[in-house]
């Protein structure tokens, strides 16, 4: 191509195979984007849009790139991630680069992710008056499938918090269905394929049957052969992440039309949309990631199975009716971060240090607790010991608090810093040594990737500079020397931190390893973690409520004495009048509700539907006594 370097030459056939994607291209440090993507990317990044050969260009740094790459996704695009794909030749032959990584919404999977909430991406397949749905968080190895008829679709699409992208069939009109907020990807007709979808999934999880995960079903299936199909395109490793499929089945939780989750204020209030005053708002008390994002699914989904809210009830009762249990647990539980998310991270891209420490702090709070639960309702944690002796060897933090890998974990490592030390002191020494010689005491020996180390002498110093100085470069106010014997250090320094960062790299892929080998049993540990954290966020909400736990039994009554609103009764405690409620398919069918506007005649109808969620979510409900008695119900659907 005449007139293209063979940088842009690369650029250009990059850009072909990927139009619908602003293209990030790694040049050294930094991230650039060339013609319409840099034009397009400046807007909305609010960078400085510049120009080379005519060329509109803009670039961002590579150790920044997620709140920017966030920005970008958030404005509806996607971001396909062009990285070196070897090292670079001494022959000056041009690198080899190529896409890593297709970025979008549903597959995001960095520190940006807001902790709270899911970032599934659905995949949905029609069939007459049914939709198949399959939904992934690769963030978390989550995998859910469920059969939805299509006048049930937009409650359940309510139901999930919170899905960023959908992948559809495309020309079949589904996008009425979706809000204006979710990413649409609609896919030819094609990748809808119910044996597609049944041998990717055999292959995924390793298995000659589908049997024992119940997606037996075509419309599943084809869903899910789509939904693997794209994410196949973005050149993620989801084999590591997704360990399995769960079959959600209407008859597993009390469902709820898109109206009434809206009206009730579940997660997100009617006015700004945050989860202030809801019922999520009210009831979170729990201190750790995944265990916020279980507490909404109860909330959205709550269960319609006794036996499973008894369960629950029992860990519910456990921390009632031991506080000093539940604060230990508590304490414990404060220092885990979001070790679901690290360990999806690491069996995808590798991950960052951060995030193997967030697994240790995981796996010590675990062993804690087990300490402390001794099994019981919760059943045995298994905390990994040896994958955390591992860990705890390998994993430090530097004086600046930034986690590091310990030098003890490798001898070599060790033996490199040490040099690293002592040569690093000889800098320091050196340039002591020239101050007092020359007699300039603000002469520097600094350092930067395009000159090395040199020596800066200011210009009315220059007299000074002595024979054995090589002029390098020459500044407005100073000029930057060598000399042979700074410029043998530089080299030494150099190939000991390349053999350093060689080293560093091994020690992360054994850790990386580690981490995968037992991803299977960290993916159980966080769920059992986050199911302990929100038992325990439920005891603690009961506790300064002075909530009750009510008798849940298969019948169709629901009676409560002195139930209250779990939300208005935080705004307005003082005034606020608790109310019984008794209703039931023989004597007491229906209630008649009459008073003033503003009266609480609402209030008290969401007060009942919120203390039965809460009921059948596990938790227990605003109530002065146990005199309170409910069968679970099937479903909620309002105005």
């Amino acid at each position: 191509m005449a007139g293209t370097t063979p940088v842009m030459g690369q650029y250009e056939k990059i850009k072909r195979s990927y139009p619908d994607c602003i293209i990030f291209f790694r040049l050294g440090d930094f991230y650039e984007m060339f013609g319409e993507d840099a034009r397009e990317a400046s807007k909305i990044l609010q960078i400085v849009l510049t120009s080379r050969g005519g060329r509109p260009m803009c670039g961002i740094p590579y150790h920044a790139a997620d709140n920017y790459l966030l920005k970008i996704i958030s404005a509806g695009r996607k971001v396909a991630i062009v990285e070196q794909l070897e090292e670079a030749s001494k022959g000056g032959k041009i690198v080899d680069r190529g896409v890593v990584r297709v970025v979008t919404p549903g597959t995001l999977t960095e520190e940006v992710l807001s902790p709270a909430v899911n970032n599934f991406i659905l995949a949905v397949s029609p069939q007459k008056e049914f939709f198949g749905c399959v939904l992934a968080d690769i963030s978390t190895g989550e995998m859910l499938a469920r059969k939805v008829r299509e006048k049930d679709l937009p409650g359940f699409l309510k139901s999930v918090d919170r899905i960023t992208e959908v992948v559809y069939p495309e020309g079949t009109g589904l996008e009425k269905y979706f809000a204006p907020c979710v990413f649409r990807s609609p896919m030819d007709k094609s990748f809808f394929s119910e044996y597609e979808g049944r041998e990717k999934l055999k292959d995924l999880f390793k298995v000659k049957s589908l049997a024992g995960f119940d997606m037996e079903e075509g419309i599943l299936l084809s869903a899910a052969a789509a939904l693997l199909s794209y994410l196949a395109g973005t050149k993620l490793d989801i084999l590591s992440s997704i360990k399995s499929i769960s079959r959600i089945r209407r008859g597993d939780n009390l469902f709820m039309d898109e109206s009434t989750i809206r009206n009730l204020e579940l997660v997100e209030d009617l006015t700004s949309s945050s989860s202030g005053a809801t019922l999520f708002g009210a009831l979170n008390r729990t201190f750790t990631s995944a265990g916020a994002r279980l507490l909404k699914k109860r909330i959205l989904s709550p269960s319609r199975r006794v036996e499973v809210i008894r369960q629950r009830q029992k860990e519910l009762a456990l921390f009632m009716d031991d506080p000093g249990l539940k604060d230990a647990v508590g304490a414990a539980l404060s220092s885990v971060k979001d070790s679901e998310r690290s360990s999806s991270r690491i069996a995808m891209t590798g991950g960052r240090l951060a995030g193997f420490l967030n697994i240790l702090s995981a796996l010590k709070a675990a062993r804690i607790i087990e300490k402390k639960l001794k099994g019981g309702v919760f059943g045995a944690l298994n905390f990994l010991p040896g994958l955390m002796e591992t860990l705890d060897k390998a994993l430090a933090r530097d004086e600046n608090g930034q986690p590091v890998i310990d030098p003890s974990f490798d001898p070599r490592m060790e033996h490199c810093r040490a040099k690293l030390a002592i040569l690093e002191k000889w800098i320091g020494d050196f340039e002591d040594a020239e101050r007092r010689r020359l007699g300039i005491p603000k002469l520097k020996v600094s350092f930067n990737s395009v000159f090395g180390y040199y020596i800066d002498v200011t210009r009315v110093n220059l007299g000074k500079v002595p024979e054995n100085y090589i002029r390098k470069q020459t500044l407005v106010n100073s000029e930057r020397f060598i000399t042979h014997e700074l410029k043998e250090k530089e080299t030494e320094i150099l190939m000991l931190k390349e053999e350093l960062g060689g080293i560093e790299k091994e020690a992360r892929k054994v850790l990386s390893d580690s981490v995968r080998r037992e991803l299977g049993a960290l993916k159980e540990l966080s769920t059992k973690l986050a199911g302990i954290d929100v038992a325990r966020s439920f005891a603690v909400t009961a506790a300064a409520g002075n909530y009750v736990i009510p008798e849940v039994n298969d019948g169709d009554e629901i009676i409560i004495k002195d139930s209250r609103h779990p939300v208005v009764e935080k705004i307005h405690a003082e005034t606020f009048t608790p109310n019984d409620i008794n209703l039931d398919r023989k004597n007491n069918q229906v209630m008649l509700i009459t008073g003033p506007n503003m009266a609480g005649k609402s209030t008290y109808i969401r007060q009942t539907a919120l203390c039965v969620i809460m009921a059948q979510a596990g938790g227990a409900i605003p109530a002065q006594n146990r005199r309170c008695r409910q069968g679970f119900h099937k479903d909620r659907r309002g105005r």
